[in-house]
């Protein structure tokens, strides 16, 4: 890895701030996933796994530079994939959401 990339993912501030944004953006996240979808302010004309996929790649790399020096699949993987699971769990017990296996293996991928 290079030298410069290596002493920016040890440098305390910025793993801090990542891992800031993921105390902030994973609550957010699971709260627009169960919100009812006639609720947004904004439309989406990207594909829905497209979103899904980059909203879960953001996450992998804050996880990665948070979670630095970490087995990367035991540590940043499996969670991201179990949460996937989680979201599409809990939104088949809203009525107005249902659960996607599509939508889960886009969050996968990302």
């Amino acid at each position: 890895m290079n030298v410069f990339i290596q002493a920016w993912y040890n440098n305390f501030w910025v793993r801090f701030t990542a891992s800031i944004l993921l105390f902030i953006l994973y609550p957010l996240s699971l709260w627009l996933a169960l919100k009812p979808l006639d609720h947004y302010v904004f439309s989406i004309t990207l594909n829905d796994k497209i979103v899904h996929f980059i909203v879960f790649l953001g996450f992998a790399v804050l996880m990665d530079i948070a979670l630095a020096n970490k087995n990367y699949w035991l540590w940043v993987g499996l969670p991201l994939i179990a949460y996937g699971a989680l979201i599409e769990v809990l939104q088949s017990f809203t009525p107005y959401r249902s659960f996607s296996f599509w939508d889960w293996v886009a969050d996968s991928l990302g």
